[in-house]
């Protein structure tokens, strides 16, 4: 699996022809697709207040109705002035991407905002946190606690988090099907690998292997807790590595082992690449052989790309491993604590079965390190991933050997069984710089408020990660301007940052 890069495309100059339709004609027609989503999974909602959520008929029927009417009619307005579609450039579909993922949250902060729990930039917030699978939230507030929010309120809230774990784009391919647009808007959410040739069969099978998960996840946590309402939030978030909760205390409000081992179970799922999961379930269990040959018509092939999938997964199993030892060296703490806590910053989850607000800036640290790692390319994790962190590991080796040999000597770089080439590991190098400017200044403007540096670190880092645990710096009365630095952390960093410069660069030509 290569890391992505962005591939300058030749472009036809035609003085005599304009092109058929303008960029912001296009957005508007994919916005409003967006927003069409939005009003029907409202609907959705509104369904189940009305069948299982009776008690809330009276007080949340409304805020989702005026949402989801908001919603639609938004999205019948842009899909109308959007007009006829073309396919899209990379560069178009890289700004689209972007844009997509400020309005989404945007559309999903209503029903927090017209049902009076929180003010406008707390709502976004909350959204913004829910769609990019972050888990960072406003709640509790002053007046109400997590477990004295309505139940609709609280599904929604993990809907959003389901949603976005997987990504929003892919859920527009499975709708829409479109392919020759599918692969631009595909890799401008920062994917590259692909289970099947078609991009939108990829992002059905993803969803299919994604909705499986989710199911069998909640039925073992009801067989567990016997609590319904709770295993479904709580599945829903742990495959989607989000970590919102339906209790105040989070998981340690479960108050069982048991429940945790199977949430971590699937926090790892989650955070491993569904290339993997495709090879494993549909072609493993069918015949262990083919998790190595592929048939195609008469001839048989190798897959080329196994052991990289193994290798990240490995890699990000030992850096859980690592930061275990470490953090519960330095706690005290005991196994279920420490390993709970470590999985949950590598894989993006951010479940906490503790306060890390209590844990020394080692442990601080140590942890703000696993959530900057990350999962595997193509799950739903975000930060840096391990693969990339796996490619400048071998990068190191490779760059030696090259200074040890002739200047005319040919040394690839090989991970597993593929070759990458120089520009792949340049991509990398450039990213994880671009990653770690980001970070420093969300955290230099934390400083400046007067906050520690390992506290600002890790709740920035937990941010631009998408992971979710906190020091206790963000609530619903911090700072409006904190609270937009970390949604400007939480958007970066599930777009991978590039897509933000192909925007910025449309929005101001210099």
């Amino acid at each position: 699996m290569e890391a992505r890069r962005v591939i300058s495309e030749p472009i036809a100059i035609d003085k005599g022809k304009r092109e058929k339709k303008p960029f912001w004609g296009l957005t508007c027609h994919y916005l409003g697709i967006a927003s069409l989503t939005m009003g029907f999974a409202y609907k959705a909602i509104m369904l189940l207040i009305r069948f299982a959520f009776e008690n809330e008929f009276s007080g949340m029927l409304v805020p989702f109705s005026i949402s989801s009417l908001a919603a639609i009619s938004l999205g019948l307005t842009l899909y109308v002035v959007g007009g006829e579609v073309r396919a899209l450039k990379l560069g178009e579909a890289l700004s689209i991407s972007a844009l997509i993922w400020l309005f989404i949250p945007a559309m999903g902060s209503l029903p927090f905002i017209i049902s009076g729990y929180l003010d406008p930039l707390s709502a976004y917030f909350e959204s913004m946190s829910g769609f990019t699978a972050t888990g960072l939230t406003m709640f509790p507030t002053a007046e109400v606690t997590v477990e004295n929010i309505p139940q609709s309120l609280l599904l929604w809230r993990s809907l959003t988090q389901w949603i976005g774990g997987v990504g929003i784009i892919v859920l527009f391919l499975t709708i829409l099907g479109r392919e020759s647009t599918a692969s631009r808007l595909y890799s401008a959410e920062g994917r590259t690998d692909r289970i099947r040739p078609s991009v939108v069969s990829t992002a059905r099978w993803v969803w299919v292997i994604y909705s499986l998960y989710t199911v069998i996840c909640a039925l073992l946590l009801f067989a567990v807790t016997m609590d319904g309402f709770q295993a479904v939030n709580f599945s829903m978030t742990a495959m989607a590595t989000g970590g919102f909760a339906v209790t105040d205390e989070s998981v340690a409000s479960l108050n069982s082992g048991l429940a945790e081992g199977i949430i971590v179970v699937f926090m790892i799922a989650g955070a491993t690449s569904f290339v993997l999961h495709y090879r494993v379930l549909v072609k493993g269990l069918y015949n262990p052989l083919r998790l190595y040959r592929l048939r195609e018509g008469k001839k048989a092939v190798k897959e080329r790309t196994n052991r990289v999938l193994v290798y990240e997964f490995i890699l990000m199993m030992c850096l859980a491993i690592i930061g275990f030892l470490i953090v519960s060296c330095a706690e005290g703490m005991n196994f279920r604590e420490g390993i709970f806590q470590s999985i949950s910053a590598v894989t993006g989850t951010g479940f906490s079965n503790a306060n890390v607000a209590d844990y020394k800036p080692m442990s601080k640290t140590i942890l703000s390190l696993l959530m900057m790692a990350g999962g595997c390319y193509g799950s739903t994790t975000s930060a840096i991933k391990s693969f990339r962190v796996l490619l400048l590991m071998f990068s190191i080796a490779w760059i030696v050997r090259r200074k040890l040999l002739p200047g005319s000597a040919v040394v690839p770089l090989k991970v597993g069984d593929k070759t990458y080439r120089d520009e792949d590991v340049m991509d990398v190098a450039v990213y994880i710089f671009l990653y770690f400017g980001a970070l420093i200044i969300g955290t230099l403007i934390f400083m400046g408020s007067g906050l520690e540096l390992g506290d600002s670190f890790f709740e920035v880092a937990s941010a631009q990660g998408n992971v979710g645990l906190s020091v206790g710096i963000t609530n619903v009365g911090m700072a409006a301007y904190q609270k937009i630095v970390l949604i400007i952390e939480m958007w970066i960093g599930r777009l991978e940052i590039i897509p933000i410069f192909v925007l910025l660069r449309r929005l101001f030509p210099l």
